[in-house]
């Protein structure tokens, strides 16, 4: 889920504040190639890269207001693979709430109109099922009272090879 945030905030807010910057709310698909870009060495064995590929984070639908979405009460994430149900969870059962997303981003950096911030993921990613993504898989995300969205992975196109290589795969 992404929270599509006002912007004007101060710095330093608290998660009591937070929801006064949040303007609404999108389906966001964090997808990330962490079975090629992972490290030992953090806690997470992702790294930063694995999340910026081109066509990564497709957002939308739309965005729904925030005065049209005052709870995460009832909304349910769900990601399908495939037709294969993959996620499936309460928005409202998230470690952390929106507000803390955006009072911790303030800590970090100034809060701009406009910004993004994904609230992660339910349980069940590709590494929990030993599964990874592959181009002509086709996702489909629901988030209710946010809609849905279909997007097929296609392999890219280049004619072009990596500068720095790319890390081997086992």
């Amino acid at each position: 889920m992404g929270l599509v945030l006002t912007g004007g905030s101060p710095r330093y807010i608290t998660p009591d504040e937070a929801g006064d910057f949040i303007a609404g709310y999108c389906i966001v698909n964090d997808m990330h190639t962490c079975e090629m870009f992972s490290r030992s060495d953090i806690k997470w064995n992702a790294d930063w890269i694995a999340k910026h590929s081109p066509t990564f984070k497709p957002v939308g639908p739309f965005v729904v207001p925030k005065p049209f979405f005052d709870t995460l009460d009832g909304f349910q994430i769900q990601l399908k693979v495939n037709g294969e149900i993959k996620q499936d969870w309460p928005a409202n059962d998230m470690i952390f709430t929106p507000e803390d997303y955006v009072a911790y981003a303030s800590e970090r950096l100034p809060i701009l109109a406009g910004d993004l911030v994904m609230t992660g993921s339910p349980p069940g990613n590709g590494g929990v099922h030993g599964q990874f993504l592959k181009a002509g898989d086709t996702l489909d995300v629901e988030i209710t009272g946010l809609g849905r969205q279909r997007n097929r992975l296609v392999a890219e196109q280049t004619t072009r090879t990596p500068h720095f290589g790319l890390p081997p795969f086992e």
